[in-house]
């Protein structure tokens, strides 16, 4: 509405509860859905697998690497070997071992190779100087 005219006052109040939905069967859909589900699910148990094996993998990026996906698909070595694998037990040793601690301290020592590297060269002139 243009210019500086009154509000017009109207009351559309006529027949609202045709308008109104109610969620009173909300309880009783739910119910009935998860139902529905269990019973699909139940249909289709024995499912056979639809196309290719796909691995597990990792996406590559630190942006990524958080979510698991569907890889591409098992080599035909792999494959031939799935079958005759059988599961070792751990061990003591493996179970008290850390991979967080294992992995840090690789990171370290090739962080640090070049300049434990350059030390021992000088500390080994440094030795040899003093015998001279």
């Amino acid at each position: 509405m243009k210019h500086n005219n009154q509000l017009p006052g109207n009351h559309f109040r006529k027949d609202w509860q045709t308008r109104v939905k109610v969620w009173l069967d909300q309880a009783s859909r739910k119910k009935s859905r998860r139902i529905a589900r269990v019973q699909k699910v139940a249909r289709m148990t024995p499912r056979p697998v639809d196309g290719l094996i796909r691995p597990a993998v990792r996406c590559p990026t630190v942006k990524y690497n958080t979510k698991l996906r569907a890889g591409r698909g098992f080599t035909l070595e792999e494959l031939k070997v799935w079958p005759k694998e059988k599961a070792r037990k751990i061990t003591e040793e493996e179970k008290n071992r850390s991979a967080y601690e294992q992995h840090r301290k690789a990171r370290s020592i090739a962080r640090l190779h070049g300049i434990r590297e350059t030390r021992r060269k000088a500390k080994e002139e440094e030795e040899a100087n003093k015998k001279k």
